[in-house]
């Protein structure tokens, strides 16, 4: 274990990264070596980091706002379970995309319509 000195006779410890330890089985450790990368890629993916939100098609010629609350630009959206409607909306340009998502609504959308949107 490592200590950082931060001025006299005070110290952080610190926790350094943990040691592989190899089991002399080459089938055992390429096993551990595809269950790391499986995990590092499923914690690394961008879907995973999503908020569902309730929302409802706005009238034609006016804007959807939603509050995604990521407090990051979302990587992406996509509909889910839109109810006996057509759903056609569009990402239009937004103010400040780390706080909101702004969809515009397309001609052949249903009105009133209830949906959710998944962003992430």
């Amino acid at each position: 274990m490592a200590t950082v000195r931060l001025g006299s006779n005070r110290g952080v410890q610190t926790v350094g990264p943990p040691v592989r330890t190899r089991t002399g089985d080459a089938a055992q450790d390429a096993a551990r070596q595809d269950l790391e990368r499986d995990q590092k890629t499923a914690t690394t993916c961008p879907l995973l980091g999503g908020v569902i939100l309730d929302c409802v098609t706005p009238d034609t010629g006016t804007q959807l706002v939603v509050h995604h609350r990521l407090g990051r630009k979302p990587q992406g959206w996509f509909p889910m379970s839109p109810r006996d409607a057509i759903f056609d909306m569009y990402e239009a340009e937004s103010p400040d995309p780390t706080l909101t998502l702004v969809l515009e609504r397309g001609p052949y959308a249903s009105v009133d319509a209830r949906f959710k949107l998944y962003i992430f």
